[in-house]
């Protein structure tokens, strides 16, 4: 069901103070840190959630590139439609008839060509949005491209927003304009797609740095493989799960001594990933590892989770290459298959690989500021749920391409 925000249509000063409350609410139960055990053939696995928080030298990059740009030019927003097809959807998405007059006056629009027209919306129009509008309108902006974060926006961590509000250097104006701009998913949790107002609203450059700098936590999973429980007639079915067909070997080789010192009990999970995997858990890209603007993403991740080293870039023709390699995976999963996301157009949106129980070793974005993480994959597909819905497919290397 439709979160109750976008049925209501509070006012701005109730939404934000819903968020704020929201935010607190959890704080106080102490779901933040919340310790959960899951079971399986992978043996025992204890989880709670950590959040990560950017390096600073990642945010300062990307806000001393965009901020001076976007003072100067603006909001520009794009569509693949006519003027009058902009009009009509505009009516559709609850935009008042006063306001679209306004907003898509010929002579301040842009006509690329018949069907492509940019509009320059003002920070006050963006900011008379309802949530409502905001999921209807901005699926139709832009292409579908991923760094589009009008069709694929910025979702939101509840830490960061309690970061947020609770902030003692934000004003309590600029923390009601912020959150004036989320908008919630079906799911519960929040969405930014408004990321450039974010520099025309703040006062400075140092305050969209730490704006930035609070909104870009992200949670993660921290781990452990837990077997003081565990009947030890079990632990051969649990080495062969972790040690994968002979491709994850020197992790299950670390377990099975593990198992074998009566002085051990539990095991980070991190250590029974694949080597590429361990060092990448919980770390952001860095500077060397881009190819001009592009960053490793979530294909370039999933589909060399054993290899040593993987491309930073998902390489055209990846969906031939895929389907010479892979095949559909059957239940129950086995460690590294991977997860596929497909949006109601067919292409792909996202991947991930399956670790254990219902956790994933995932890449969410190609941003520099999304790092590598553990995550439940409700959570990986909820952030990547579309107005169109998605659906999901599972695949496992065939056994000719397994080294």
């Amino acid at each position: 069901m439709m979160s109750n925000l976008i049925h209501s249509e509070v006012g701005y000063p109730a939404l934000f103070a819903r968020i704020a409350a929201v935010a607190m609410a959890l704080l106080g139960t102490g779901s933040l840190i919340a310790q959960e055990r899951i079971y399986g053939p992978f043996g025992s696995i204890d989880t709670r959630t950590i959040y990560l928080e950017p390096p600073s030298r990642l945010i300062d990059k990307i806000v001393d590139e965009k901020y001076d740009l976007v003072r100067t030019n603006g909001i520009t927003w794009t569509f693949q439609k006519s003027l009058s097809e902009i009009r009509e959807l505009f009516h559709l998405c609850g935009v008042s008839p006063i306001a679209t007059e306004v907003i898509t006056q010929p002579e301040l629009a842009m006509f690329h060509s018949s069907r492509l027209v940019s509009l320059r919306p003002s920070v006050r129009f963006i900011q008379s949005l309802t949530p409502t509008t905001r999921m209807m309108l901005y699926q139709h902006i832009g292409d579908d491209s991923l760094d589009n974060h009008y069709r694929n926006p910025m979702s939101l961590s509840n830490k960061g927003i309690e970061n947020l509000v609770n902030s003692p250097s934000l004003s309590p104006d600029l923390k009601k304009s912020i959150t004036n701009l989320f908008y919630p998913m079906e799911s519960g949790k929040w969405w930014l797609s408004d990321i450039n107002v974010l520099y025309l609203i703040c006062n400075n450059r140092s305050e969209a740095t730490l704006v930035f700098q609070l909104l870009k936590i992200v949670p993660s999973l921290h781990g452990w493989f837990d077997w003081s429980t565990l009947s030890s007639d079990r632990y051969e079915g649990i080495l062969n799960y972790w040690n994968a067909g002979g491709r994850n070997a020197g992790a299950a080789n670390l377990l099975k001594s593990a198992l074998e010192s009566p002085a051990i009990t539990r095991i980070s999970l991190n250590q029974l990933m694949p080597p590429h995997c361990r060092e990448l858990l919980h770390t952001y890209p860095s500077f060397e590892e881009s190819r001009g603007s592009d960053w490793p993403d979530c294909f370039s991740t999933s589909f060399t989770f054993f290899e040593k080293e993987f491309s930073y870039r998902a390489f055209d023709g990846i969906r031939e290459w895929a389907d010479e390699r892979y095949q559909e995976a059957t239940f129950p999963l086995q460690l590294g298959d991977i997860i596929m996301i497909t949006d109601d157009s067919g292409e792909w949106t996202h991947a991930c690989n399956h670790v254990a129980g219902d956790i994933v070793f995932t890449k969410n974005g190609v941003s520099s500021t999304t790092p590598w993480v553990f995550a439940r994959v409700q959570d990986v597909l909820d952030q990547y749920q579309k107005v169109g819905g998605i659906s999901v497919s599972y695949m496992r290397l065939k056994p000719e391409f397994r080294k």
